[in-house]
């Protein structure tokens, strides 16, 4: 089983989230409690997990997020994985190159296509998918959220 920890930048573009036991929900909500929550970052968050795992970077740059790819800023996330802790990291500016390795221990630089490798074995390939087969190809196809 994968469970999220939590998801940060480095650089500190955004405040990290901290990922609880069970069902999260992404509640926006403005303190004066008069505007809309339109715009405030509830898909963002979704569409920055999605890039940590993998996804290409079109389905993050947008017009709102296209700044991103001019800094030097990245996204980290932290999950555990069969008791295992992980960390992956990926630079907007750099987004074919995947930092990738157990939390606390020697991180690895991969091409994007490598970590897909790895972390589609790591998933499904052990004897618990239920799949019963796999071809490490499929890793988008079957971790995807947008």
């Amino acid at each position: 089983m994968i469970t999220l920890n939590r998801i940060y930048s480095e650089t500190n573009l955004f405040t990290p989230v901290i990922f609880h036991s069970g069902i999260n929900i992404i509640l926006g909500k403005y303190s004066d409690g008069e505007r809309s929550v339109n715009g405030i970052g509830k898909s963002t968050l979704v569409r920055l997990i999605d890039f940590a795992l993998l996804s290409s970077s079109k389905n993050l740059i947008t017009p709102k997020t296209k700044f991103l790819t001019d800094l030097n800023h990245s996204v980290s996330l932290e999950f555990k994985f069969n008791e295992v802790d992980y960390k992956i990291t990926r630079l907007f500016r750099i987004p074919d190159e995947v930092i990738f390795g157990q939390l606390d221990a020697d991180v690895v630089t991969y091409k994007i296509a490598e970590a897909k490798n790895i972390l589609g074995s790591m998933f499904f390939e052990g004897a618990d998918y239920p799949g019963g087969y796999y071809v490490n190809k499929w890793f988008r196809d079957l971790i995807k959220f947008l």
